[in-house]
């Protein structure tokens, strides 16, 4: 299907299911955190799941919206 110009969008709550995407988007509160396909997330990272790449971009996010407010 995406050989032939196809997008599918898919919303979970179940990270490890999005392990199996070309390109996933880490949101949270309505903003998209950081995309792109899952092994860069990894690697940006530096983990070994999505779970905790989530959770470091959660984070990264927060940090800079403190650091914004200042």
């Amino acid at each position: 299907m995406a050989a032939e110009g196809t997008t599918i969008v898919i919303t979970t709550h179940h990270i490890s299911e999005a392990d199996r995407c070309q390109e996933v988007a880490f949101q949270r509160a309505g903003r998209i955190l950081r995309r792109g396909p899952p092994a860069e997330m990894l690697t940006h990272y530096r983990v070994s799941d999505l779970e905790h790449a989530f959770v470091n971009a959660t984070q990264e996010a927060e940090a800079q919206d403190t650091r914004s407010a200042r």
